[in-house]
């Protein structure tokens, strides 16, 4: 896939994505926190980007890092368990999907990944509990 066969308004932002992916969890536990449910759940996470796409800045959170992503329908599945909120069990739910779905354009995760977001992750439990 060549950078020419792109779109100019075409990007792909694993940052946003992770950003989306933790105030979703955030606003899941806060939810099932206050109806009293504390099971377990099904994560289904769908991806779809038909047309290629620019990676947007953070090409090096992935392994070989990709300049473009093309993902048809990527897929990720798993059992995971909001409470308690512990940002390990939280960091592993969201390496583990990012990892499924950027499979699907070719690459995995680098190092990298873990040690850039765990911030986030433990920014967004630290507001949970503060609340």
């Amino acid at each position: 896939m060549d950078r020419a066969d792109t779109p100019p308004h075409l990007f792909f932002s694993i940052e946003r994505f992770v950003q989306d992916f933790i105030g979703f969890f955030a606003l899941s536990a806060v939810f099932y926190e206050k109806s009293q449910y504390h099971g377990s759940h099904l994560l289904d996470v769908n991806l779809r980007m038909p047309e290629p796409a620019q990676v947007w800045q953070q090409a090096y959170f992935l392994s070989p890092s990709l300049e473009m992503i093309r993902v048809d329908n990527a897929v990720a599945q798993m059992r995971v368990t909001l409470h308690p909120l512990l940002t390990d069990r939280w960091q592993g739910y969201l390496e583990a999907t990012v990892n499924d779905l950027v499979r699907f354009a070719g690459a995995v995760l680098s190092p990298l990944f873990s040690t850039s977001t765990k911030s986030g992750v433990e920014f967004a439990i630290n507001r949970l509990h503060m609340r």
